[in-house]
């Protein structure tokens, strides 16, 4: 049996670990959130699809990305129309408590 001071130990370093899991879980679901968002038909894979790629990769791994041709280029478009769905959620929602459906 462990010893009160041991039983501490193993239970910090396995609550440690679920966090490690839990934090690598989360990691795992943003990435493949942002590749469904941000992904190309299988048939193209030219340079749109390498741009995309490379754009989902430095969402995750930067704090700041750049959007090439802005609200014009692929990317651009593509986040333009997740807020433009976002907003039509939003409204929604609101018509739906207001209770004027």
């Amino acid at each position: 049996m462990l010893s009160g001071l041991s039983r501490q130990l193993f239970l910090s370093c396995v609550q440690d670990f679920i966090n490690q899991l839990l934090s690598m879980e989360t990691v795992i679901t943003q990435a493949r959130s942002l590749k469904a968002k941000f992904s190309v038909p299988e048939d193209d894979s030219g340079e749109a699809a390498d741009e995309l790629k490379k754009f989902v990769s430095s969402l995750l791994e930067e704090p700041e990305v750049v959007v090439t041709g802005a609200g014009q280029g692929l990317a651009g478009s593509i986040i333009h129309r997740l807020f433009i769905s976002a907003q039509r959620v939003e409204v929604w929602k609101a018509v739906r408590v207001s209770g004027k459906e």
